[in-house]
């Protein structure tokens, strides 16, 4: 004889099937929750990837720009700044321009600026003025 009568093995054959199905209803439940889980951190890692990216793509546009800025027609030449503009508003449109010239202009004397300044005046193309700013500032 078993030991067990109809109505403990029907006891247990129920406690069992419904620990079974508790079992497979969590799984079910965490493996949904751990998906939507899974589908938020990936949507936050592309949406962070894509901040970088712009960022990225930025700053290598401004690095452009500032390695090749726009200048508008001066003269016959073709290039430089604005006709005729003052020392304060050359140093000033040098300075947007043109920023790294711009700040070796500043560590110049001012005599030396104004040497460069007047080779503005002369009609000397940007080229010519930058170059004239770095021997200045290089001591050539």
């Amino acid at each position: 004889m078993s030991g067990l009568n109809y109505g403990q093995s029907r006891h247990r054959s129920l406690f069992f099937a419904s620990l079974m199905c508790s079992f497979w209803v969590g799984t079910v439940n965490s493996v949904t929750v751990s998906a939507a889980g899974e589908d938020d951190y990936l949507k936050a890692i592309e949406m962070e990837t894509e901040k970088v990216e712009r960022k990225s793509a930025n700053m290598e546009l401004s690095s452009l720009q500032e390695a090749a800025p726009t200048e508008r027609p001066r003269g016959p030449a073709g290039e430089g700044f604005s006709s005729e503009l003052t020392l304060a508003e050359f140093e000033q449109e040098l300075a947007d321009k043109y920023t790294g010239t711009a700040r070796f202009y500043q560590k110049l004397p001012r005599r030396t600026q104004e040497e460069v300044y007047q080779e503005y005046l002369k009609g000397a193309s940007i080229s010519e003025v930058r170059t004239k700013i770095m021997n200045r500032f290089l001591h050539r």
